[in-house]
């Protein structure tokens, strides 16, 4: 059976198309899980950062000594999204560049 040349990328591109959507898929899911562990850690910093409040003033303290943990915590917290955040646009990126060199090296438009 002969297929003619337009036929045959047409099924090309359709198979490359579906090859690069999976590897899209793979390395957003795995993303997605490190964003979620990452999420989870501020998460539970978050919760911590509530316990202590909530020991200091049901203790009635403003012992410098918990003050400081509150704060250290906080600024933790800050940092950890600041990271994630920019991790994640980072990782997009990454993701764009390299579809963009594999459509080029296809040339794809």
């Amino acid at each position: 059976m002969d297929i003619d040349e337009e036929t045959f990328k047409k099924h090309m591109g359709n198979i490359d198309q579906s090859l690069k959507d999976m590897e899209k898929w793979e390395y957003k899911s795995s993303l997605e899980k490190a964003t979620m562990k990452k999420r989870r850690n501020i998460d539970n910093k978050l919760e911590d950062n509530e316990n202590l409040k909530k020991v200091i003033f049901m203790e009635d303290k403003r012992d410098p000594k918990y003050m400081k943990k509150i704060n250290k915590i906080n600024h933790e917290i800050d940092i950890d999204l600041f990271k994630l955040d920019e991790k994640v646009r980072k990782n997009n990126s990454k993701i764009s560049n390299v579809y963009e060199n594999k459509i080029k090296k296809l040339n794809i438009k």
